[in-house]
């Protein structure tokens, strides 16, 4: 998996691509707490256009950060699932819960 973070505004951008499963777990994990340590950032967009495989392992990764994110008053949002990911999404009932994106430019919250 590749992963590619930065900061935009207030949000943390982090974009994966390639099979996004529990080898790439921690990384993931990582890169979120490095990007949003130091408090300033509350915010994460995850950019799921890349991603072709997505396992149970990296749908708990998904919803731990969503869990530490609502605790803390943030928020999260996922940003162009692929079209092998998308159902794996909805079965999993994450779009009930966090908002899905699929321009940036709205994920940001800038029109």
């Amino acid at each position: 998996m590749r992963l590619e973070s930065e900061a935009v505004g207030t949000f943390l951008v982090v974009r994966l691509a390639g099979e996004f499963d529990a080898a790439g777990v921690e990384a993931f994990r990582q890169a979120v707490e490095e990007g949003l340590g130091a408090g300033e950032l509350k915010s994460l967009v995850v950019d799921l256009r890349g991603v072709t495989f997505l396992d149970s392992s990296a749908l708990g990764a998904l919803l731990g950060r969503f869990r530490r994110l609502s605790q803390i008053g943030g928020s999260m949002r996922l940003l162009n699932p692929s079209l092998t990911v998308k159902p794996i999404l909805e079965l999993s009932g994450i779009y009930r819960i966090m908002p899905v994106f699929e321009s940036e430019v709205r994920a940001l919250g800038t029109r």
